[in-house]
């Protein structure tokens, strides 16, 4: 039984030694050693180690810009984005 809640790292990378709660964490953090990066980007066939990079980087071929400033209705495509945008509007200076 893993232990995922107790942060209990059990799963130990044996390229450099780093600890893991889960095997699935594990596992995406070994293609930083094998540099094998198996999800392709349908439009520029750039590839990336983990889905969630792809996903993320899909978003660029895309005119989708669904996270709106609240403050002066610029849009973008990412929420990191729009959060690093709401800065600008800080009055903390």
């Amino acid at each position: 039984m893993e232990h995922l809640h107790s942060g209990e790292a059990k799963h130990v990378c044996d390229s450099c030694g780093k600890n893991f709660s889960s095997k699935s964490n594990l596992t995406a953090h070994k293609k930083i050693h094998s540099g094998e990066r198996p999800f392709e980007c349908n439009v520029c066939h750039k590839r990336f180690r983990q889905k969630a990079h792809l996903q993320k980087h899909e978003t660029t071929h895309s005119s989708a810009t669904p996270y709106q400033c609240t403050v002066c209705d610029k849009a973008f495509g990412h929420p990191s984005n729009l959060n690093t945008h709401m800065a600008t509007h800080s009055t903390v200076r």
